[in-house]
Order: structure tokens, then C-alpha cells, then sequence
């Protein structure tokens, strides 16, 4: 009897915990979180560009004795996620979950465990990032999936900096690599950005041209006296010059 009471108070601790663990997806963002009792929240500054902060409150952390059934209860979260737009979502989650498990066990001193999230921080934003391109090669759009990617390198940043000012010396070299791992994907995420943006607007560009229709005078390696004519669509070859008006041709 003894052992059956002490069985169903175990599943009844077990159950509890899980529960708790499952609630904090839910937890309040940095704007509205209530910190827990017992428990301090450093909050994450905003760096220029960077989108509301989220998932930055770490609820359990590592060093929680059943810390274990939390990161059991990720591992079966994350086997059911499917597609790569999704794993790319729940990777992004984690790297903030992990960075922000980092800084607050940086604020308790405990630099090994403050060390091992940063790194996994950085490597959830690295797994985010490789299926992300994976998603891009499949014509999926990835836009806003791109801009998230930014936010969290931002974020992380951040968040490693604040971890490299509260850990000691001797565990200060791992931070800045981690820090430094974190930096290059930022700085893949803004060159993806940029690529994105150009080929954005070389489509509007080729649109407007397509669309509209334009009177000018024209000269080409075959024809040297300036005429006029009506262009349309994409109409460049090579050889050709056009201008606006005729004094502009016969000036070239």
C-alpha cells in the first residue's frame, strides 16, 4: 500500500511538472511577464531594427532537478513538427529559449550551465538557418521566415553579450566563440536580406517596364541618325541607345 501511495504521488509530481513545462510556451513576453517568485528576468535591449522581443522567459532552467523532463518534453515536441517551415519556426523558438536560459543562469553564476545553453543557443539558430535554405530551395516563401532569422541573430547577440560581462574569466573564451558562431549567421541572414530585397526590386523593375510603354529616340550600331520610336516591354539589345528627347541623342 506504502508503495502504491508513494507511486501515485510520484506520477502525480511527474505530471505537475510536465503540465508546468508545457505552460511556458505560453509564458508573457518581456512587455508582460509576471517573473516568477524566487526568480529574477534581465530584460533583452532592443538593438536597432530588431523586432519585439519573444520567448525570452526561460521558465525552468538546467539547473532544476527535473530539467530533464522539460528538455524530454522538447524532444517529442519537436519530432512531431513537420515540413521545413515549421522545424525552421520551432528551431528559432528554441535558440531564443536557449539564449535566454543562458543569460539567466549567467546571473546566478553558473557558468557551465550558462556556457553549454549559449552553445546550444547558436547551434537551434543554426539548424533554423539549414532549414530555412532547404525551405527556400523548395519554392516555399521564406520572407518573413528570413526577417525572424535576423531578429533572433540580433537578439542572441545581445543576449551573449550580457552572458560574456556576468561569467568568469576562465569560461569567457567559449562565450566569445559562440558569440563569434552567432555573428557569422547574422551576418549570412542579412546578406540572404539583401540578395532578396535586390532580386525584389529587379522584378518590379522588369514589371513596371513590361507594363508601360515609352516614346524615344534611338540610335544603335546600325543605325546612326537619332530617331523616334515607340519602346516597349524589355527592349534593350545590344548596341542600342535611347534618350528622351532628340537634342540629348544628337549630343551622345
Amino acid at each position: 500500500m506504502k508503495k502504491l501511495l508513494l507511486l501515485l504521488v510520484a506520477s502525480g509530481l511527474v505530471f505537475g511538472a510536465v503540465s508546468g513545462f508545457a505552460q511556458e510556451e505560453t509564458a508573457p513576453t518581456v512587455e508582460q511577464e509576471a517573473t516568477p517568485a524566487g526568480e529574477t528576468a534581465t530584460p533583452v535591449p532592443e538593438a536597432v531594427g530588431q523586432a519585439p522581443p519573444e520567448y525570452l522567459y526561460p521558465g525552468v532552467l538546467p539547473d532544476h532537478p527535473l530539467y530533464f523532463l522539460k528538455a524530454l518534453l522538447y524532444k517529442i515536441r519537436e519530432f512531431f513538427v513537420f515540413g521545413d517551415v515549421a522545424k525552421t519556426r520551432w528551431f528559432l523558438k528554441m535558440a531564443d529559449k536557449r539564449a535566454a536560459e543562458a543569460r539567466e543562469l549567467a546571473n546566478k553564476g553558473k557558468e557551465k550551465l550558462a556556457q553549454k545553453a549559449s552553445e546550444q543557443a547558436v547551434a537551434a539558430r543554426d539548424k533554423a538557418a539549414e532549414r530555412l535554405k532547404v525551405a527556400k530551395a523548395a519554392g516555399k516563401d521564406v520572407e518573413e521566415l528570413v526577417e525572424k532569422l535576423e531578429a533572433v541573430s540580433i537578439r542572441q547577440q545581445v543576449v551573449l553579450d550580457q552572458v560574456l560581462e556576468k561569467v568568469p574569466q576562465q569560461a569567457k573564451e567559449a562565450i566569445r566563440r559562440a558569440k563569434e558562431r552567432s555573428k557569422k549567421g547574422h551576418e549570412r541572414a542579412i546578406e540572404v536580406l539583401r540578395k532578396r530585397k535586390k532580386r525584389l526590386e529587379e522584378i518590379e523593375r522588369v514589371e513596371v517596364e513590361e507594363k508601360g510603354c515609352r516614346e524615344l529616340w534611338w540610335v544603335d550600331e546600325t543605325h546612326h541618325r537619332c530617331q523616334k520610336k515607340k519602346f516597349c516591354g524589355m527592349y534593350m539589345y545590344k548596341g542600342l541607345q535611347t534618350f528622351r528627347t532628340k537634342e540629348e541623342c544628337e549630343a551622345r
